[in-house]
């Protein structure tokens, strides 16, 4: 779904539009929608793989 060419903007676009296409549900790992799923707004994504130290991203 995601390559190496592309931006965190463009990866974080593809992800969106993919939930929009399929729906919440399709990104849990549970089988249905449990009813307890909220999605976040972009910025607030992007902020939180800002702060993820963990996060590796090539060049």
């Amino acid at each position: 779904m995601l390559d190496e060419k592309m931006t965190i903007a463009q990866a974080v676009d593809q992800i969106y539009n993919y939930i929009d296409r399929k729906g919440l549900d399709a990104i849990s790992p549970y089988s249905g929608h449990p009813g307890n799923l909220a999605l976040p707004r972009k910025q607030e994504f992007c902020a939180a793989l800002n702060r993820y130290r963990g996060l590796k991203i090539k060049k």
